[in-house]
């Protein structure tokens, strides 16, 4: 009996194994010819006070893709850029699926552009669909760009905008000269006291945005981007208060020979915030200051003039940087804030005539790079201390390091006391090389 009964359990056993690999599979299963594939996404605002959003979709064409004799020159299009304005995210894309013959598939998206109209007014409204929603990803990049809807038409070198801004995204911080930011991110900073978030900025043209941020006025965008087959007339008006190059698709004259190159896009810097809302640009230098403090540069070249040296100058690579910073506190009131920058670089280039292994030489070069460090951090906490926002995270230290401080000054902390703290900063740098090992 005990013999039977050990093989009825063993049967039963593997029967119940069986049945489950009988009724194994994918329940939501979609064949990949029923989807069709997002690669990008944009919200924009037609008109400051517009209550309805402007959401832009890059959908994929697959087939396009097919690399090899697969496809001809001049093949189908790699990707349609649909539009559809409604009074939140989640509507426009339902409407949009309603003129759409393929299940609209959002888990592929890398990147989120937001235009600049909709960032200044606030994104944390529209950002809960992106939380909510089980399909999107919290890695998707995070852009601002003055229009959401054509920068999606911009690809360069890859064929897809979305690849562009994909590729970009991860390349682009080897500029020194902007950084990545991702949807995880920029919530966080949402939700941790003493630090304000920030984005990347975009660009569709190098110039494009400078003018707007010189000027300080929103934009006042009256028809959605399009693309242009021929490039403007002298003089032709834009339906849209815009810089004359943006962000209509022109193709751009290109130095020395005058051909007409595509409209490319280009991570200028970054875009600093309020809670959730833009309130300026760092852009190019102004970017790397804030990076230098804030410690959130890996790579990068750098440019030393060496005027004092019969002119030239030499080029650097940056190697390593290590920065700190922490509150400055006396009998319970706060002084100021410490920061210590310490970058290491690599000699690349010296277009100089001068020999690095002179005596005091290599001293010179880094008593230059700590000057002219300490003059771009200096500029941007001008610039951002004008923001009124702290996105270095000054008072996430002071709350970490003195709690009780930070609940006393946390209610004006943007408004009063981080426009006016003394902020110390000590630049030591460092330059490696062959020529260093002779000094001792």
């Amino acid at each position: 009996m005990t013999i039977l009964r050990s093989k009825h359990k063993c049967f039963l056993v593997a029967l119940l194994i069986l049945l489950l690999l009988v009724n194994s599979g994918c329940w939501g299963r979609r064949e990949t010819g029923d989807l069709a594939i997002v690669g990008s996404i944009g919200l924009d605002l037609i008109e400051p006070d517009d209550e309805e959003v402007l959401v832009s979709l890059e959908i994929v064409n697959p087939d396009a893709l097919a690399v090899g004799p697969q496809r001809p020159p001049g093949g189908p299009q790699v990707a349609w850029i649909i539009r559809e304005q409604a009074t939140s995210a989640s509507n426009a894309i339902a409407a949009m699926q309603r003129r759409t013959p393929r299940w609209l598939f959002l888990g592929q998206i890398s990147t989120l552009v937001v235009g600049q109209t909709l960032a200044r007014r606030g994104i944390l409204p529209y950002l809960d669909f992106f939380v909510r929603h089980g399909e999107f990803r919290r890695t998707i990049a995070l852009n601002v760009c003055d229009s959401a809807s054509g920068l999606l038409q911009r690809p360069f070198i890859e064929e897809l905008p979305s690849r562009t801004l994909d590729g970009l995204m991860l390349a682009v911080p080897a500029s020194g000269q902007t950084t990545t930011v991702d949807l995880n991110e920029f919530l966080r900073a949402l939700s941790e006291p003493g630090i304000e978030p920030i984005a990347v900025h975009t660009v569709g043209r190098e110039t494009k945005d400078l003018i707007i941020k010189d000027i300080g006025e929103e934009l006042q965008q009256e028809e959605p981007a399009e693309s242009r087959d021929e490039p403007m007339e002298a003089g032709e008006e834009l339906p849209a208060m815009l810089p004359p190059d943006a962000p209509i698709l022109d193709p751009i004259p290109e130095r020395g020979t005058a051909e007409l190159m595509p409209g490319m896009t280009i991570m200028v810097g970054l875009a600093a915030f309020r809670d959730d809302r833009l309130v300026g640009f760092l852009d190019g230098y102004d970017a790397r200051g804030y990076l230098w403090v804030a410690g959130r540069m890996y790579k990068g070249h750098f440019e030393l003039s060496t005027l004092f040296w019969d002119g030239g100058t030499i080029g650097l690579h940056l190697v390593r940087l290590n920065t700190r910073f922490s509150p400055v506190v006396r009998d319970g009131e706060l002084m100021g804030m410490q920061v210590s920058v310490q970058p290491d670089f690599q000699v690349v280039e010296v277009m100089s005539p001068i020999s690095l292994g002179e005596p005091g030489v290599i001293d010179d070069i880094e008593n230059a790079l700590n000057r002219a460090i300490e003059a771009e951090i200096d500029r941007s906490l001008e610039i951002i201390r004008h923001f009124q926002s702290d996105i270095y995270g000054f008072g996430q230290s002071l709350f970490r390091a003195h709690p009780k401080i930070w609940e006393e000054m946390e209610g004006d902390w943007n408004e009063e006391h981080f426009p006016n703290l003394t902020i110390d900063v000590e630049v030591r740098s460092r330059v490696r090389g062959a020529e260093t090992l002779l000094r001792e």
